[in-house]
């Protein structure tokens, strides 16, 4: 989970940046908010993919 001040704009550098983190961390999902707007990612690392998803899973899913 990355957190952004509310006056930044979750764009395609905060992407680049959260999954450069997670080539360490090899997490499932990727979660970015700035307090406004919030995106979840599925990582699928058998087809290096990382998918959107609609909703946060529930902690039992992660």
């Amino acid at each position: 989970m990355e957190y952004k001040a509310p006056s930044v704009t979750i764009n395609q550098a905060v992407f680049e940046q959260i999954t450069a983190y997670n080539w360490a961390l090899h997490a499932n999902y990727l979660i970015v908010s700035n307090g406004l707007t919030h995106y979840c990612c599925a990582v699928d690392y058998e087809r290096h993919d990382i998918r959107f998803i609609e909703t946060i899973p529930a902690y039992h899913e992660l």
